[in-house]
């Protein structure tokens, strides 16, 4: 069930304000975007890679550029690329593989930016009695996953790591939540699932929780999208939220520590994260060679699981909004056109 969030801001406009003067300046980003307060509709999941969006608010950085966001929490990326297509939100938040499982089907939206990267977006996770100790050993194990989500593309890359695909395991559909009843009350063998939810399975199995070893094949991004006619209509907006979300990077940068802290209270009591899993996320703006690369390899996937009705890979180049990111911060902005 989807949650409508208005947060206001945890701390004062001059502490945001303070934050402008560590923010680069260059002629191409203004500290401050000229224009009227508008409202944005983020649809975004409550995960520990989209933590930025959520800290903007909290912080008061969007506020700071002239937005009022009003974030409505989904729990997971394909839930918030719906939403957005139905016209219920501006942008929405998703990491690469949901992203690109909708556009097979719709090709009316855009990646805006990176928000974060990482080598551990999800956690294969399995219980102590199964005997499972790596990716080889579950051959004929059922494992319950998000289908057409990073978590799926993470248990497929770790299986073909160890020889095996995923045609050599027995996949059940299921939401984060349910993945979590299902292996606690031995419905499936694993679950394959990002955090905080996986966070949130070693809590609930303690000694008996076993996490299998990172395949290293994937190194996944979490990403904003938003919709076209919306990015052409408010082209200023969008700038206003990147230049927002380009604060509050700094200030996870220049205050790591308390960043962590606020956003280990915000999960709370709905996970723990630990430093080292806060350690693992590389936030920062950024639209990349790597991502385009990514995508492609996702499309060629997809297809060949036949997860899609279509044969014919979307041209990712196209489902790339660069201008707002170029304006705002250009150096991040490495995608060969």
């Amino acid at each position: 069930m989807r949650k409508i969030v208005a947060i206001s801001a945890l701390c004062s406009i001059m502490v945001a304000a303070a934050v402008w003067l560590w923010w680069p300046q260059r002629s191409e980003a203004p500290r401050h975007i000229a224009g009227e307060a508008a409202v944005v509709r983020i649809a975004a999941t409550k995960s520990l890679v989209g933590a930025p969006v959520w800290l903007a608010a909290m912080q008061g950085f969007y506020r700071a550029d002239g937005v009022e966001a009003v974030l409505i929490e989904f729990e997971t990326g394909p839930e918030t690329l719906a939403a957005m297509l139905r016209g219920e939100a501006d942008f929405a938040t998703a990491a690469d593989v949901p992203i690109v499982m909708r556009l097979f089907e719709r090709p009316d939206f855009a990646i805006v930016t990176t928000l974060a990267t990482t080598d551990v977006i999800a956690r294969i996770i399995t219980r102590a009695d199964t005997g499972v100790q790596q990716a080889a050993d579950l051959r004929g194990k059922k494992i319950a996953t998000a289908k057409g989500t990073a978590s799926h593309f993470t248990l497929s890359s770790a299986l073909l790591h160890d020889g095996l695909l995923l045609a050599d395991v027995e996949i059940v559909e299921a939401k984060p939540t349910a993945m979590l009843e299902m292996l606690g009350d031995h419905t499936v063998d694993a679950i394959a699932v990002w955090e905080p939810y996986a966070s949130r399975a070693q809590e609930m199995l303690r000694e008996d929780a076993v996490v299998l070893p990172d395949s290293g094949l994937y190194r996944s991004s979490f990403n904003l999208v938003v919709r076209d006619a919306f990015a052409a209509q408010h082209p200023a907006v969008v700038k206003r939220v990147l230049h927002a979300l380009g604060s509050t990077m700094v200030f996870m940068q220049a205050h790591n520590t308390e960043a962590y802290q606020i956003v280990s209270e915000w999960l709370r009591p709905f996970a723990f994260i630990t430093e080292e899993g806060w350690k693992e996320q590389r936030y920062g703006l950024m639209l990349d060679q790597t991502l385009i690369v990514t995508l492609g390899d996702i499309a060629r996937w997809a297809t060949r699981h036949h997860l899609v009705e279509s044969a014919h890979s979307p041209n990712i180049l196209q489902h790339i909004y660069v201008d707002a990111l170029v304006a705002i911060k250009p150096d991040t902005v490495t995608i060969i056109r």
